[in-house]
């Protein structure tokens, strides 16, 4: 399947291609800076440079990594990831190191999006022992401190 992520203009009218592939890439996320686009692909993180150039694996886990996002300065990224058998949220650093679980509890957690001033983390949880994302369920919305 082929992607092709695009910048365009706020007004429409002019569009630039950053990356165009045979790997499909989902979900993607800017850096603040405007350099880098994060993006998901067959379940791990990639960081595509915006000016063009090859895309960069940061994950290579078996399960899913989902979920990513950018910290309001740019100097972490956030993602959900089974890696352990059981979705969690996860950081590294932009270059894909170190790799820190920061939940561990038995709710399934996704989406982790942190506060501006990078002190809280806010994500959702599923019921207990859940397992992937199932439609039509409560969730639970958590605030966390970093």
């Amino acid at each position: 399947m082929e992607s092709r992520l695009e910048v365009i203009s706020r007004d429409g009218r002019k569009r630039r291609v950053v990356y165009h592939a045979d790997k499909r890439f989902e979900t993607p996320n800017w850096l603040r800076e405007g350099r880098f686009l994060l993006s998901r692909s067959g379940g791990e993180i990639y960081t595509l440079p915006v000016e063009g150039g090859e895309e960069r694996g940061l994950t290579e886990a078996a399960g899913l990594d989902d979920g990513l996002k950018y910290s309001s300065n740019g100097q972490c990224i956030y993602f959900n990831s089974e890696r352990t058998g059981w979705m969690q949220i996860w950081r590294m650093w932009p270059d894909g190191t170190p790799r820190e679980q920061v939940t561990h509890d038995d709710y399934p957690n996704w989406f982790a999006h942190p506060s501006p001033d990078g002190k809280w983390l806010v994500s959702i949880s599923f019921g207990k022992h859940v397992k992937g994302q199932p439609p039509n369920q409560n969730v639970l919305l958590r605030l966390m401190p970093v």
